[in-house]
């Protein structure tokens, strides 16, 4: 960092400090879709001591707020950047007033600029799963921040509600070595290969799941792997394993359906489960997509699991992790439960903001 930079950086520093001392923390809230809101709910009606809402921000614009209400402040957002205006991934220009960053987007832009956010001394929360669930790169540049110092909540990406994030580190912290690390990782898959008996085509069951609000705009999206991969290199990584750009394999007939418009995507991946489904080694059998990794690698692939199999214990969207460890090799340890939806995942974010906060901030745990 150049002298002139070094120089901004702790006038920025002081400017939170300032307003720390008078406000408490600065919070600037990245998003405002469902997790945003049901945030705010949450926020509201806790109404904790020591955090001030200094900024909301999404790909349509920004306002800074200094008036009391979380979700207040979302709607006056919406009012002043209506849905009409363009939507721009870009990072945004933070309050100086932000010490505390909340993303609870999906942006790609903002999950890049993490680490210049924790170089700069601000404390970064998030659900967004691009920052570490992406690039080799981007996650070394976090890494690196966090070697230094910076502090980071990351347990909303993954599994919010089951913690399985903290478990991974907590035995990579102990010096017990990780060993395999399984899961059905994706509620709106699991929803989706549950209700698909063959009887039904899949496109139709994708066209439900996208009208129950279970999918992105494009299920493809879903469909495809990718927010999986995400997750499972989270999961790898919070293990303390490398993870190159190629090293999770994504199912070919998952992958498939990003080369064609969603209907004949479908429609061809109709034909392709009708064949497997023939297939199918009993009537107790069930449907899963399922992402293993290890050390070496990764792979994430439509299996048929057996009924008494520890990933085919789930109920509708239930998300499940299996972990093997030096310790739990013959019986793995096994963390199910709800695992996304925005409460949970605004509840994680906010747990992790309790942990992370500076503890001079008024009415928080450090």
């Amino acid at each position: 960092m150049s002298g002139f930079a070094a120089a901004l950086a702790r006038h920025a520093c002081a400017q939170r400090e300032a307003w720390v001392s008078h406000h408490g923390l600065g919070v600037a809230l990245i998003g405002t879709g469902q997790v945003a809101r049901a945030l705010a709910r949450q926020l509201d009606a806790a109404a904790p001591a020591g955090l001030h809402l200094a900024q909301v921000v999404n790909q349509r614009g920004a306002l800074d707020w200094q008036r009391p209400g979380w979700e207040a402040a979302l709607d006056a957002h919406a009012s002043e950047w209506p849905k009409t205006r363009p939507r721009q991934d870009a990072s945004p220009r933070l309050s100086p007033f932000a010490g505390l960053v909340i993303d609870a987007s999906a942006s790609d832009a903002v999950a890049a600029s993490h680490a210049e956010w924790l170089a700069a001394g601000r404390v970064v929360v998030t659900a967004n799963k691009r920052a570490l669930g992406e690039s080799a790169a981007r996650a070394a540049a976090l890494q690196a921040a966090l070697a230094r110092g910076g502090r980071y909540g990351d347990s909303a990406t993954v599994g919010a509600g089951l913690g399985a994030i903290a478990r991974l580190r907590a035995f990579v912290a102990c010096g017990e070595p990780v060993h395999e690390i399984a899961g059905v990782l994706s509620g709106s898959l699991a929803w989706l290969f549950d209700r698909f008996d063959g009887r039904r085509g899949f496109a139709e069951l994708v066209d439900e799941a996208r009208l129950l609000g279970l999918t992105e705009p494009d299920p493809r999206q879903d469909v495809a792997g990718l927010d999986v991969a995400r997750k499972l290199r989270i999961l790898a990584r919070a293990a303390g394993w490398r993870v190159d750009d190629d090293a999770i394999r994504i199912d070919p007939r998952l992958q498939r359906v990003l080369d064609a418009p969603p209907a004949q995507a479908f429609a061809r991946l109709d034909r392709e489960l009708d064949d497997l489904f023939a297939q199918r080694p009993d009537a107790d059998a069930r449907l899963a997509v399922v992402a293993r990794a290890r050390p070496e690698g990764g792979r994430i692939e439509l299996e048929w699991l057996a009924r008494d199999d520890a990933l085919a214990q789930r109920r509708g969207c239930e998300n499940c992790v299996q972990i093997r460890t030096r310790r739990y090799d013959e019986h793995a340890l096994v963390l199910r439960g709800p695992g996304a939806g925005p409460a949970l995942t605004a509840a994680a974010l906010i747990e992790d903001v309790l942990r992370l906060a500076p503890p001079r901030a008024p009415g928080l745990a450090a």
